[in-house]
């Protein structure tokens, strides 16, 4: 078949996963916001924190952030959350699956217990940072300050952003952790001319020529 015959395939391909799977889809949506009604504030709590962090904190870590919050954070909640497949557990680290996160992570999903629990996270984060060079928290921090647009705050971290861009081995590596920063300059331009300039810098140091570049065309 020729090329319009292809793209009508795939096309047509789409359409057909969509109707057989749609049903599947809104059933899981809908068994989960059932059993999501029947939490805690607790348990919804860890579900939200670990959706926040996109599963890449430690249980340690989880536990000290909603102790915050709580108080003691028993184990019997993990438990619960586990045996209602709301709750993936290996070894000593838990996450979510996807089809919870679709339920969990939109900002009008208990509002108040997100902003809660972001400013918490920041709090923990930062303090983490404070203490250890840790490159998986600086990433956390990086993300959650790109999501919600606080780029005030994320120019804060900047010395320690171009330490970590500084430390990735490969320039691939380099350029994929940079191009997060590049998603997000259009925004920035009509607030702070001078987080470009710093984020051309960064670029520059890490030897990112072409992507220094690019950024000062966004001036």
């Amino acid at each position: 078949c020729d090329r319009r015959q292809r793209q009508m395939c795939i096309r047509d391909r789409g359409i057909t996963w969509f109707i057989w799977w749609f049903p599947f889809l809104l059933a899981i949506s809908y068994y989960s916001y059932v059993h999501l009604e029947e939490l805690s504030d607790k348990q919804t709590a860890l579900l939200i924190l670990l959706s926040l962090t996109k599963n890449r904190l430690a249980q340690v870590d989880l536990m000290e952030i909603l102790s915050q919050l709580y108080g003691e954070f028993d184990s019997e909640n993990i438990d619960f959350l586990v045996n209602k497949d709301l709750l993936e557990r290996n070894h000593s680290s838990l996450s979510i699956p996807n089809f919870i996160d679709m339920v969990v992570s939109p900002t009008t999903f208990s509002p108040k217990l997100r902003l809660a629990l972001s400013s918490l996270l920041v709090k923990y984060i930062n303090q983490k940072l404070y203490e250890t060079n840790n490159a998986e928290y600086l990433d956390i921090l990086v993300d959650h300050y790109l999501l919600h647009r606080q780029f005030l705050q994320l120019k804060s971290i900047f010395p320690k952003i171009r330490e970590r861009l500084i430390r990735i081995d490969s320039q691939e590596g380099r350029v994929a952790y940079f191009e997060k920063f590049n998603l997000i300059q259009h925004d920035v331009k009509t607030i702070d001319e001078d987080f470009i300039l710093t984020l051309v810098k960064i670029a520059y140091d890490a030897n990112l020529y072409q992507q220094s570049l690019l950024s000062l065309i966004h001036i």
